[in-house]
């Protein structure tokens, strides 16, 4: 590997790791809407 493609390949793993981040926190808040939705039926079935 030769020193020119360290850089490139390190910014390449930081904007993986980003990508990756931002999929886990839209996962996050997708399961959190979904606890609410799944409480506000809850509610309205009255259990």
């Amino acid at each position: 590997m030769s020193a020119d493609s360290a850089p490139v390949l390190a910014n390449s793993t930081l904007l993986t790791t980003r990508q990756i981040t931002k999929c886990i926190l839209s996962i996050l808040r997708l399961l959190s809407d979904v606890q609410s939705a799944t409480s506000c039926a809850a509610r309205l079935a009255g259990v």
